[in-house]
């Protein structure tokens, strides 16, 4: 075999481990998550709970403050990288205005990093 049979076999094996890593991250990130920490005071001095519902292809994004819970609308979804398998980046369509915007998250362990397209940072428990 020459060298450009070597790259293209080099090739499709990288492509294979990125898919399975993107997929495994997928499957991870499908249910519910509840806020336990986050890195912004604003949040930290209020009462509030933050969720999230990841299904097959919608956000559900759940606010609950001082008791009272307010759900917000479904965002759509499509996962559009992955970094080794580390990083999830989520590139997600707000139904009314159409705006996009990037969540990115990690993995570790039974919990995940979160930073929406707010830049808000928190950490989430599967529930």
């Amino acid at each position: 075999m020459n060298k450009l049979h070597y790259v293209i076999v080099l090739l499709v094996i990288v492509g294979f481990v990125f898919s399975g890593c993107s997929k495994k991250s997928a499957d991870k990130l499908m249910g519910k998550w509840q806020a336990t920490e986050f890195e912004d005071t604003t949040f930290k001095s209020m009462d509030i709970k933050v969720g999230y519902e990841f299904t097959k292809d919608t956000i559900i994004n759940t606010a609950t403050v001082h008791g009272d819970s307010m759900p917000m609308l479904k965002i759509g979804y499509v996962i559009k990288d992955t970094t080794l398998g580390d990083t999830l980046v989520l590139e997600a369509t707000h139904p009314q205005s159409q705006q996009k915007g990037m969540f990115k998250i990690t993995f570790d362990g039974s919990k995940m990093k979160l930073t929406d397209p707010g830049n808000t940072r928190m950490t989430l428990e599967k529930q």
